[in-house]
This record gives structure tokens, C-alpha cells and sequence, in this order.
């Protein structure tokens, strides 16, 4: 499927001047990426972002950025037969405990499915919000490849200039 608007992304404010890098999940590893691979958290609402935020805790600084987005190739982790297709099923992606799961597993459900949607080509999938309160509108979009080379054109959106010096696609 294809994605053409706005996307929006939370920044940790110590990566400003990176804000579509993807190393923040690779280096802890998220429900849909395994530690050691990039991955780009992106929602289709600003309020979708804060509340998957708010999931980690305390709500620490962070940056709010618009992207500008332009995609091809997004594999939909809506539709229950399409995740079959790739061994998953809704429940096993939303799992609360995928941490626990990845630990005792070495991998979660989503884990093994965003590494299988890769080795297939798609360089990114649509999924649900599957933060506490989130509604059928609530979507996210995670990318592993996105750039250059890629059907995932990202812009971060600053007219005025304040990242400048910034990495911004």
C-alpha cells in the first residue's frame, strides 16, 4: 500500500539534529525491529505519538517533528489474512509482554514478522497504535528502510529554520 501526507515523530531533544536516524530503536529494540536494527516510529496523528510515549513512563522532553511523506511498498499489519500470509496474527503483534517474549524467545512476533516483511522487500509496514486508550484511528507506520534508494521519501517539516544544521531527509 502507499502513504502519501503528513507523518508525525517523537525525537529524544539529545538526537534534535537527527530526527529520522532510527538508531534510538535499534539500540534498544522496539515491538517491530530487533536490537541491532534501525527502525523509524512514525504515526499519522500527533496525539497518536504522545500517547505511545506516555506508555514509557513519565513524559520526559521530547521533540514533536512533521515529516513530509511520500511512500511506496507499506505491507498493511491491519489485515488479519495478510499476516497469516507471514506467520503472525494481530493478537501475537499486540502482545503487552513482547518485551518478555523477545527475552525468553530471542525474538517477538512482531520482531520475527518486520525482519520476514524485509527479507520479502517491504521497506516498511502500517500497524495500529497498540498504546493504552488508542482508538481505530490511531495508526503507526515503521519504516526499516527509508531515504534515498527507497520508496520511503521523508522530510522533516521546518519552514522556519529551527533545526537548522540538522539532518532532515
Amino acid at each position: 500500500m502507499d502513504y502519501r501526507g503528513l507523518l508525525y515523530r517523537a525525537v529524544d531533544p539529545k538526537h534534535w539534529d537527527e530526527p529520522l536516524s532510527g538508531e534510538g530503536a535499534a539500540k534498544h529494540a522496539q515491538r517491530f525491529n530487533p536490537k541491532g536494527v534501525p527502525a523509524l516510529y512514525t504515526a499519522t496523528d500527533p496525539q497518536t505519538v504522545l500517547r505511545e510515549k506516555m506508555q514509557e513512563g513519565v513524559l520526559q522532553p521530547l521533540l514533536i517533528v512533521a515529516i513530509r511523506a511520500e511512500v511506496g511498498g507499506l505491507f498493511d499489519g491491519r489485515d488479519a489474512a495478510e499476516l497469516v500470509r507471514f506467520g503472525a496474527t494481530v493478537a501475537g503483534i499486540g502482545r503487552d509482554d513482547w518485551r518478555e517474549e523477545a527475552e525468553r524467545e530471542g525474538l517477538s512476533e512482531g520482531q520475527r514478522l518486520a525482519l520476514a516483511l524485509r527479507k520479502a522487500g517491504y521497506g516498511g509496514m502500517v500497524v495500529p497504535s497498540y498504546a493504552e486508550g488508542a482508538a481505530e484511528r490511531d495508526v503507526n507506520i515503521v519504516f526499516w528502510d527509508w531515504g534515498d534508494g527507497t520508496e520511503a521519501r521523508l522530510r522533516v517539516v521546518d519552514d522556519d529554520g529551527c533545526l537548522r544544521g540538522a539532518e532532515t531527509g
